[in-house]
C-alpha cells in the first residue's frame, strides 16, 4: 500500500508546474521556482543505492544523450540486490524528471512558516501533498512537516525534509504508519539549479500485524551535461 509512497522518491521531489502562492515569504517563493527562461539540459549521472552507513548497494549509469534503449545500464549490483533489479531501474528511471530540488510548489499544501536561521540558512515549514499517489498515501503524507533549509546568499535550496509527526492509521486497526521521514540534500549546478544529490528514506509500517520497516540512501553523483558548454 504504501511503497509508493515511502520508497518512491518522487513524493518528495516531484517536479510539477505550479505558481508559488504569493501569500508565502518571497525567499520561499523562489527557492521552489524555476528560473526564468530555464532549458532543461541533457544530463547524465549514476544512480546509486547504498545502505544509510555508505556500503554501495548498486549503481546504474545514466547518459541522457545516448539512445532511448541503452541511456540506463546497471554497473554494479550487490547480490543483495539481484532481485530488486526492476525496482532500481524504475526508481533511477524518473530520477531526469526528478532531479531538480526547487520546482515544487505543487507539493506545498497550504501556507509556509518562517522559522529562525540556521547557520545561514533560512528554515521554512509547511504541509507536503501530492495529488498523484493514492489517497492513503497522500493522507499519511499530510501528516508530514515538510523543512525547507535556503542557503542566504544563493537563495537556492539546500536541503528538504519530511518527518510523520506522530503514528498514524489510515485503516483502523489494519494498517499503522509508525514512523516515516525523508531526507534530501541539494547542491549547486552549473546551470543554475540545485539538485538532489542524496535522499535517505526510512519507514515503519504495520499491515495486518506484519511490520515492515526499511531504511534506504539514494545518491546522483559524477552528474554530467552532455553537449552542453559551461563557463
Amino acid at each position: 500500500m504504501f511503497r509508493s509512497l515511502f520508497l518512491g522518491v518522487s513524493a518528495l521531489l516531484l517536479t510539477g508546474t505550479a505558481t508559488a502562492d504569493p501569500a508565502w515569504p518571497e525567499m520561499f517563493r523562489k527557492a521552489v521556482s524555476v528560473p526564468d527562461g530555464f532549458e532543461a539540459p541533457v544530463l547524465a549521472y549514476d544512480y546509486v543505492f547504498a545502505t544509510p552507513a555508505g556500503k554501495e548497494l548498486a549503481r546504474i549509469a545514466y547518459d541522457g544523450s545516448a539512445a532511448p534503449d541503452e541511456q540506463f545500464k546497471f554497473l554494479f549490483v550487490d547480490k543483495s540486490m539481484a532481485g530488486r533489479r526492476g525496482e532500481m531501474l524504475s526508481n533511477a528511471s524518473t530520477a531526469p524528471e526528478e532531479i531538480w530540488c526547487d520546482d515544487i510548489a505543487d507539493t506545498v499544501k497550504g501556507g509556509v512558516k518562517t522559522l529562525a536561521d540556521e547557520n545561514g540558512m533560512s528554515v521554512f515549514t509547511y504541509t507536503p501533498t501530492d495529488d498523484e499517489i493514492g489517497t492513503y498515501e497522500r493522507k499519511a503524507l499530510e501528516r508530514t512537516e515538510a523543512r525547507m533549509l535556503v542557503d542566504k546568499v544563493s537563495g537556492k535550496p539546500a536541503a528538504i525534509s519530511y518527518k510523520l509527526e506522530k503514528p498514524y492509521s489510515p485503516i483502523l486497526f489494519l494498517a499503522k504508519v509508525n514512523d516515516f521521514f525523508v531526507s534530501a540534500e541539494c547542491k549547486a549546478t552549473p546551470v543554475g539549479r540545485p539538485y538532489r544529490s542524496r535522499v535517505e528514506m526510512m519507514f515503519d509500517v504495520t499491515i495486518m500485524g506484519d511490520n515492515e520497516r526499511e531504511h534506504t540512501v539514494e545518491r546522483i553523483e559524477n552528474l554530467r551535461f552532455p553537449g552542453l558548454e559551461l563557463p
